[in-house]
């Protein structure tokens, strides 16, 4: 069947085929909604077959048939990011892989469970399925011009997590293989390059490639996970060359993905923290201590650690404590590079040794963890820094970019000139001006007026 066919089809289409057949169809269903990046029909699909509307486990039902729907159900569940779901079904297809099925099949079940496992934080359990993978493609004499879609996912994953510019180098001439015979992955592929970009360090590039992908120049109806990720690569990027104001100004009022799979709060209260703005960098990841119970454990060690510095700053010290020994236990199935990314160096310094004043057999680990700091590119000073400024002088700070005079100023504000003239003069101080115009560029380069 076409891909508009299986869009059209309905749960009531495929009850007129028989067990085998029926599998099929529910599964070219699934993944021509998946394709086209229809995600709520995608998802809402899948939600059906599982709660049993059709007979998902028959297992007298042809081997490849039930990996098939398997299959096309957990990827669902990969592009929206719910881990738990997603594994769910690669735990169903794992044990199958003995019945002797085709390599073909073999191959695309080890790279959704590779993709799973990469995005719910099992990032050992990933490599272990990479590491099938290549055996499998020796096997068959595949050679390096192929690779299964969730497998570039999970690459791509795990390339950057681990800053690993040799292998993101080494999967994007494969993943650009992907575009010749399923021309939807194209934007997968120009993430990849934005992402390859990210890590030989060319963050120009990655600006430049990543928002292209995030705004579908190339692709407009790519896979909406892709955007997503596209557009934290972005933020991440801006962050790194000092504009941290600019990622939070992109990133406000961005619907957050499912379970944080690429958590956007996490990216913003990164930029909160090289700002300085310890209160909006603890605030930005709120609703992920919430949720943290099916937050993707994938991100979720570096928000923690973020809310960790924070509340270090703040004062907060036990729960400052408390955060970061949860993070660190991360590090056992996970590399740290990721988390460490984007929390200037000091403040991760002054982390390392408040936890070493409460526990000295903490000093491997946290070895572990200076080590990988020292591979990773701190990011740069914002070129203006915040000032601190009381609540009332922040009102005053945005009104001396309007056009008003200070009388109009004091008229709005319903007190008098003297007391506007006051508060402006010591703001230019806080900021180091000698002028109005001149406290209102400074502010402008440090970011204020975004924040």
């Amino acid at each position: 069947m076409s891909v508009d066919i299986l869009r059209r089809c309905s749960l009531s289409d495929a009850k007129q085929f028989e067990d085998g057949e029926r599998q099929m169809v529910l599964a070219g269903m699934v993944m021509a909604r998946v394709r086209s990046d229809d995600t709520e029909a995608s998802i809402g699909l899948a939600d059906a077959i599982r709660d049993g509307l059709l007979n998902l486990g028959d297992r007298t039902s042809p081997v490849e048939s039930l990996l098939a729907l398997e299959a096309a159900l957990a990827e669902v569940y990969v592009n929206q990011g719910n881990a738990v779901r997603s594994n769910e079904h690669v735990q169903r297809m794992l044990p199958q892989l003995h019945r002797g099925i085709r390599a073909e099949w073999r191959n695309r079940v080890l790279g959704i469970a590779a993709a799973s496992f990469a995005i719910d934080g099992d990032h050992v359990a990933a490599e272990q399925m990479i590491a099938e993978i290549r055996v499998l493609e020796a096997e068959q004499g595949w050679g390096d011009e192929r690779v299964e879609y969730m497998q570039a996912v999970a690459e791509a994953i795990l390339g950057l997590t681990s800053m690993d510019a040799a292998r993101v180098r080494a999967i994007l001439p494969r993943a650009r293989s992907l575009v010749r015979s399923e021309p939807t992955a194209l934007s997968l592929v120009r993430l990849i390059e934005a992402l390859n970009a990210f890590v030989e360090g060319d963050l120009t590039a990655t600006l430049v490639r990543a928002g292209r992908v995030a705004q579908g120049t190339d692709q407009p109806n790519g896979p909406s996970m892709v955007r997503t990720c596209a557009l934290g690569l972005k933020a991440i990027a801006h962050v790194m060359r000092g504009s941290p104001a600019q990622a939070v100004a992109m990133l406000r009022d961005v619907p957050l993905p499912g379970m944080h799979f690429m958590c956007l709060a996490m990216i913003r209260s990164s930029a909160y923290l090289v700002l300085g703005e310890y209160r909006g960098a603890r605030g930005a990841t709120d609703d992920c201590l919430r949720m943290k119970v099916v937050h993707s454990r994938w991100t979720l060690p570096a928000t923690l650690l973020r809310r960790a510095v924070a509340n270090m700053r703040l004062g907060n010290v036990e729960s400052a404590v408390r955060e970061a020994l949860e993070a660190l236990e991360y590090t056992g199935r996970l590399d740290p590079s990721f988390g460490l990314m984007l929390v200037p160096t000091q403040d991760l310094l002054d982390l390392g040794r408040l936890l070493l004043s409460r526990d000295r057999s903490l000093a491997p680990r946290l070895r572990i963890v200076l080590e990988r700091m020292r591979s990773i590119p701190s990011p740069v000073a914002p070129e203006f820094s915040l000032p601190v400024l009381s609540q009332r002088e922040r009102l005053i700070a945005h009104h001396l970019r309007s056009d008003n005079s200070y009388r109009q100023i004091a008229d709005g504000l319903h007190v008098t000139i003297s007391t506007v003239k006051s508060q402006a003069s010591a703001v230019l101080k806080k900021v180091g001006a000698s002028s109005r115009e001149d406290a209102v560029q400074r502010l402008e380069k440090s970011g204020f007026y975004e924040l």
